[in-house]
């Protein structure tokens, strides 16, 4: 008789799934809420738990995939919740890379600022054109401000277009759309697997007795019959 696990197989998958998932959060959402603060916001708790939607989908399709009882949802599910987390992944590093770059940026931004000011003040000792002088610092200043913006979106691993706007979208409308494709798939009722064996339930219905004989006993029968008869 073999030993039954403590935890069944289905359990274990759910029980790393689950950590996985709760690692990829972890790491996932301090990026997106650290952007979410330098972007300084209106509502920023509720910008944050709107953040959450992608997490929240994968994890559902991680359950889906332990536990749902139709093969097809089980099977996509898995599929589904890869493509989610690379998706999560790449733009939670994309985010990461960009906060590196736009420090970087800002200390450089700090040593030309005290440097330009340095440098206006010895000028504007040594010249009557003090305004001249100021102008051009604040101008000199400026040009890197806007250049370092662009500077830092083009050390992304990701396109522009994306970062101008559809980062804030991009992970919600595919988790929508793996959600909803789940959801439709949970509505075949030809796949039902209860048990887990991967062959549907209806593959495995025990036939209703009818009443009749089967053709092969019948024609048994059938000859004993005439073989009596002969004798």
């Amino acid at each position: 008789m073999q030993k039954q696990n403590f935890i069944t197989q289905r359990g274990q998958m759910a029980f790393v799934g689950i950590v996985l998932w709760f690692l990829l959060a972890a790491w996932s959402l301090s990026a997106f809420w650290q952007h979410i603060d330098e972007l300084g916001p209106t509502y920023p708790r509720v910008t944050k738990l709107g953040a959450m939607a992608g997490e929240v989908a994968l994890a559902a399709l991680i359950w889906w995939h332990c536990f749902n009882k139709h093969i097809n949802v089980r099977k996509w599910s898995l599929i589904f919740s890869i493509v989610l987390s690379a998706a999560i992944l790449i733009h939670a590093g994309a985010l990461r890379g960009m906060g590196e770059a736009r420090t970087a940026q800002q200390t450089a931004e700090d040593r030309l600022e005290e440097k330009l000011t340095r440098m206006s003040k010895q000028q504007m000792r040594e010249t009557k054109r003090r305004a001249d002088v100021a102008k051009s610092a604040q101008k000199e200043l400026a040009d890197t401000v806007r250049a370092g913006n662009d500077n830092v979106k083009n050390s992304s691993i990701l396109p522009r277009w994306y970062l101008d706007g559809w980062m804030y979208s991009v992970l919600f409308v595919l988790s929508l759309v793996l959600v909803g494709v789940a959801f439709w798939m949970m509505m075949n009722r030809e796949d039902i697997d209860a048990n887990y064996d991967g062959i549907p339930d209806r593959l495995q219905e025990p036939k209703a007795v009818t009443g009749e004989f089967p053709k092969d006993l019948d024609v048994m029968a059938t000859g004993k019959l005439e073989g009596k008869g002969q004798r």
